[in-house]
């Protein structure tokens, strides 16, 4: 894509975030529930220019780099001293630190790339804005990968590889950071019931059932119904139905599919029973989170690292929770759901592209991805940590989190994203609501969608 066009789509982009405010969100003071999506990200501070200790002698000694990163994701690398800093004293290079929330990340990005400036060398990028009116402004990591021996690329599951990768071969970006969803559930309540974690749809619906029969005073089920933040729930049962978002090439509306019919039923049946809550459509992230710690509901699937903010000290039922693998349909793979992923990419303007290498390997390396997973929170992108004992031991999730991360999809990387959400999320609450049935509002979503696309 021309800078030209580019420029043009960053001129729409200052006009709707200043419409909406800006990239504002909620900042969340729990380390432990540091997963971070669209539209409900913690935002942190934005900042310009600092370094994180100061360059030394090294093999790029005097080299300068700039790296534009959410806040949040640099406190999952340590900081100020952590290993950005630990990176200059190795190499000699100094990195200028510039953390920004998503909306005004993407934006800041988008005009850099615009004007050819090479203002970042390295950048921070959430998967789904790894899409054709990107990729071309980044630097095709692909030859880089080919010589980085036992740095290990096939570390990263292909699910996490898949998305970063062109058609034609180019790696736009090495995976950092991951969420994906998870069933957390309260083991106490589903054993007074006489019922054990659902494994699919049908299971499902007798579990809620016979949980509302115990106690209709808890919820069977919560989730989030506030705008966009049920996409991205939602979106976990189509995946789990079998179903997809957008056809293999993204050319194609597909969420009114059989599979998408049967989830978005599954909704609506249990909202009409009283088994999800009643202010559904008032629900975002911390609400959800709080019905589980404060006893008002009996499982939720939930973005993975929340699992820490939920057992976290102070929640009366930490001792009974529990986990399971999202339930999936017959043929689906075990755990399939829907993740949220960010990449650390290096712009094709940058002028220091080998330094710039070097910082992301050195990032992402095994060592130090299971360093930033144990000591900063960080949601893990290597089957290496999940595997890696002292991780286990931490967290004993692990191993169900690894099969969750390699059987999941995130959201298509297409440029209008953020109109197909809005889309998919109105027929949703109308769907979930009774005001559609499930079919007339997915094939009236798909209608929209196909024009976007």
């Amino acid at each position: 894509m021309g800078r030209m066009k580019l420029t043009a789509l960053v001129i729409a982009l200052l006009i709707l975030v200043a419409a909406c405010g800006g990239g504002g969100g909620g900042t969340d003071t729990t380390a432990a529930a540091s997963g971070i999506e669209g539209g409900t990200e913690e935002t942190g501070g934005g900042g310009e220019g600092t370094s994180a200790s100061g360059g030394g002698e090294g093999e790029f000694s005097g080299v300068e780099l700039a790296l534009l990163i959410h806040p949040t994701l640099y406190a999952a690398t340590g900081d100020d001293g952590g290993l950005v800093a630990e990176f200059e004293e190795m190499t000699g290079a100094t990195v200028e630190v510039v953390t920004a929330p998503i909306g005004e990340h993407l934006e800041r990005s988008m005009a850099e790339f615009a004007s050819g400036s090479g203002r970042f060398d390295v950048i921070n990028m959430q998967g789904q804005d790894l899409h054709a009116d990107i990729t071309p402004f980044l630097l095709d990591l692909g030859p880089y990968v080919a010589e980085s021996g036992d740095w290990d690329y096939e570390d990263f599951p292909e699910s996490l590889r898949t998305p970063a990768t062109s058609a034609e071969g180019q790696v736009a970006g090495i995976p950092f950071r991951i969420g994906v969803t998870m069933m957390y559930y309260r083991a106490d309540l589903l054993e007074a019931a006489g019922v054990e974690a659902p494994t699919n749809f049908e299971e499902f619906r007798t579990v809620a059932e016979a949980l509302y029969e115990k106690d209709p005073s808890v919820t069977p089920l919560v989730q989030r119904g506030k705008a966009e933040e049920i996409v991205h729930d939602w979106l976990a049962f189509l995946h789990a139905a079998g179903g997809d978002l957008l056809n293999e090439d993204n050319s194609a509306c597909t969420v009114n599919s059989e599979a998408g019919v049967k989830a978005a039923t599954l909704w609506a049946d249990f909202y009409e029973a009283g088994y999800l809550p009643e202010d559904l459509f008032a629900l975002g992230r911390d609400d959800y989170i709080a019905s589980m710690r404060e006893g008002r509901a009996a499982i939720g699937n939930y973005f993975s690292p929340y699992w820490g903010t939920i057992t976290e000290e102070g929640s009366e039922f930490a001792e009974d929770m529990s986990w399971a693998l999202m339930p999936t349909e017959e043929g689906v793979d075990p755990g399939t759901a829907w993740y949220q992923a960010w990449y650390l990419t290096v712009a094709k303007d940058s002028k220091n592209p080998e330094a710039a290498w070097a910082l992301v390997k050195h990032i992402t390396n095994k060592e130090n991805s299971l360093r930033s997973a144990l000591d900063w929170a960080n949601g893990p992108v290597r089957a290496s940590v999940y595997e890696d004992a002292s991780y286990v031991e931490e967290f004993p999730l692990a191993e169900d989190w690894l099969t969750a991360v390699a059987a999941s999809r995130a959201l298509p990387a297409v440029p209008t994203n953020t109109q197909i959400v809005d889309t998919l999320s109105k027929e949703l609450v109308d769907i979930v609501a009774g005001d559609k049935e499930p079919q007339q509002g997915l094939d009236d979503a798909c209608s929209v969608i196909d024009g976007l696309l």
